[in-house]
């Protein structure tokens, strides 16, 4: 029996539409979402508020499709591609972000812990 949730939502309306048809176009930093998930804004937060480029491509957290599954075998998003590789959990791939990314945008964590 499918989710009962596996058909809301769809495809992504308004301002999100926008942002996603903003970042369709092929870049290395890949982020695969789900446009309503509230882990997966938290890192495309990240991504926005930094200016770093990426690719954004949609994923029906209840239809995962076999390249989402072998970058991350549970299929969860955010799943996050850089330099081939995966990273996912939404608080990992923002912190990584900060990281790798210093000099993109606004310093969104402290330096001293």
């Amino acid at each position: 029996m499918p989710h009962p949730d596996a058909d809301l939502y769809p495809e992504a309306n308004g301002l999100a539409k926008t942002l996603i048809d903003k970042h369709c176009e092929s870049q290395p930093l890949k982020l695969y979402a789900g446009w309503f998930c509230p882990f997966d804004l938290r890192v495309w937060a990240v991504l926005e508020e930094k200016e770093i480029p990426y690719q954004y491509i949609e994923v029906n957290p209840y239809h995962k499709f076999k390249y989402l599954l072998n970058l991350n075998p549970r299929g969860l998003v955010p799943t996050l591609q850089y330099e081939d590789k995966p990273l996912y959990e939404s608080t990992v791939v923002c912190k990584f972000l900060e990281d790798a990314y210093p000099n993109h945008g606004l310093k969104l964590l402290p330096e001293d812990p």
